[in-house]
């Protein structure tokens, strides 16, 4: 029991901790919208809110509903790879447009999964092959800032009035 003092000895530590709801959504909750046990907010295929139409979520926020295979893991990569949807269903209901025109969140069904060790090296876990070294991370590195280079504002596309936004560059 680590209650005691008691030391443990080990070569390696792992410190993973999992998603949390965040107070927000308890508060929203309170107020009506639909959220699980947990506190996420519970939303469609469509990342729409199943007791709200015109509220959306996405990322670790929400658990999405209806699902075949159930909601997917809290991990970064559902949350950017819905992102073009979310994008594509809110920019119909703001240009008006039906929620039978919504276009639905299909999540990929594996990932790949990367973790920064802390000393240049990263861990690796893809189709059950194990991977680390300098290489993960820098790949890691590379994905993440790929992906935050998308919102700078020089790299965010041109919004022209009467015309389709265009989400192609965060697929």
């Amino acid at each position: 029991s680590l209650t005691t003092g008691e030391h443990l000895s080990f070569t390696h530590c792992l410190w993973a901790t999992g998603a949390g709801a965040h107070d927000v959504a308890f508060r929203l909750g309170n107020r009506g919208l639909a959220i699980s046990e947990q506190g996420w907010i519970r939303v469609n295929q469509y990342l729409q809110s199943r007791s709200h139409p015109n509220i959306f979520a996405a990322g670790d926020c929400c658990i999405i509903e209806g699902l075949e295979k159930g909601p997917p893991p809290k991990a970064g990569v559902y949350a950017v790879r819905s992102g073009p949807i979310l994008i594509e269903n809110l920019t119909k209901i703001l240009d008006r447009e039906k929620y039978t025109s919504l276009v639905p969140y299909k999540p990929q069904e594996d990932y790949m999964k990367l973790m920064v060790c802390g000393d240049g090296t990263a861990l690796g876990f893809k189709l059950g092959i194990f991977f680390q070294g300098k290489w993960v991370f820098e790949l890691k590195d590379e994905i993440d800032n790929g992906f935050m280079n998308l919102f700078k504002v020089e790299n965010l596309p041109q919004l022209t009035e009467g015309q389709p936004y265009d989400t192609t560059q965060y697929d």
